[in-house]
């Protein structure tokens, strides 16, 4: 937020503000429901469950749109490294993105639609888990579903994303010594669309019912091609880099000898 306190500081203040406000509430609600013995996400088995989770709903409506805002101002501001802007913006949206894939979530699934056809009530709406029940066997520590799909996953790898390509954003500043601007934004671009094709493969796979940790061969194919594309268009910005870096030099020595 820094990079954009300099033209709007009163903008970027009340965005902080907001955004620490909300994700404060949303702690404090999961906290209340847990002291409770019960969830916060999906619970309507109550008037009180239902309005908590509405609440929350509410509140995260408001940090997805300061979200918004944040990268539309990054959008147009003007920093003096246009790769390392670039990362920020990238990752500002593939974070949202991310943020996105939970309405997925939302949706009631097969049998809490029959359960409300049958008993006229559904105390629960919505899952995070694809072709079976959540709670299930999940993996150590993220409790990410074994042997489903689990919408957690592209969810957590999308809104880190932002970590990510700032991370790559300062990989590649490293390089401006040698590396042209133009290349090094090709790079940004290139990670970033290749970071987001990541986060939908997942979803896909997820929404296919498909465990993160057991792939098909489907899934393994479009994440080889993803990887492989990646990889080649980043070593062709870099070799060209490289040779472009080089030119100089060489036509120095020549005019040296000559």
């Amino acid at each position: 937020m820094g990079v954009l306190t300099q033209n709007r500081p009163r903008l970027v203040a009340t965005i902080a503000y907001l955004t620490s406000i909300s994700l404060g509430v949303e702690l404090l609600l999961i906290f209340l429901q847990a002291l409770r013995g019960t969830t916060s996400h999906f619970n309507q088995a109550t008037t009180f469950d239902s309005a908590v989770f509405s609440i929350m709903g509410g509140f995260v409506v408001i940090i997805f749109s300061m979200g918004v805002l944040v990268t539309l101002l990054l959008l147009f501001c003007k920093l003096s490294d246009p790769a390392w802007a670039w990362s920020l913006r990238m990752g500002m949206f593939i974070a949202l993105v991310g943020m996105g894939v939970a309405t997925l979530m939302l949706m009631p699934t097969t049998e809490q639609l029959a359960a409300l056809h049958v008993t006229q009530q559904m105390p629960i709406s919505g899952a995070h888990t694809v072709g079976a029940a959540d709670g299930g066997p999940g993996l150590p520590f993220l409790g990410w579903s074994t042997i489903a799909g689990d919408l957690r996953v592209p969810h957590f790898f999308g809104l880190h994303g932002i970590q990510i390509l700032l991370v790559i954003g300062w990989t590649v500043a490293q390089t401006k010594s040698w590396l042209r601007v133009r290349y090094r934004v090709g790079i940004i671009f290139t990670a970033g669309i290749s970071y987001l094709g990541f986060v939908m493969l997942l979803t896909w796979q997820a929404l296919r019912a498909h465990s993160l940790i057991h792939p098909d061969a489907l899934t393994l194919t479009a994440f080889g091609a993803l990887v492989a594309g990646a990889a080649l268009a980043i070593g062709s910005l870099l070799l060209l880099g490289r040779r472009d870096a080089l030119q100089p030099q060489k036509l120095a020595a020549e005019q040296w000898h000559s």
